[in-house]
């Protein structure tokens, strides 16, 4: 569970739950789907998908690595110049 924001420490770790949403905007909700839940990191994936969709592979990997990093989430490091990983917070912000 993610303690380092006092919000997240508060929160039950046996609530879970997923939705899916087809293209025609069917929805279909398993487990604790009642819950609010927060965006915070699953937006990175988000916003990555639509960075290779708009601008495709070759001109996004030139800006954002693909390899892992070995870093916590939140590491600002850079490999030659760029992000190494697009899941961690360098890698999200150039997406």
């Amino acid at each position: 569970l993610f303690t380092k924001l006092p919000h997240f420490a508060q929160l039950d770790p046996d609530v879970f739950a997923v939705s899916v949403c087809t293209v025609d905007g069917q929805r279909v909700d398993f487990g604790d789907a009642e819950h609010y839940a927060s965006m915070q990191h699953i937006s990175s994936v988000v916003s990555y998908l639509i960075a290779l969709e708009q601008n495709g592979t070759d001109v996004v990997s030139s800006y954002i690595g693909t390899e892992p990093s070995g870093k916590q989430y939140d590491s600002l490091e850079l490999k030659d110049g760029i992000p190494h990983n697009p899941l961690i917070t360098s890698g999200s912000l150039m997406s």
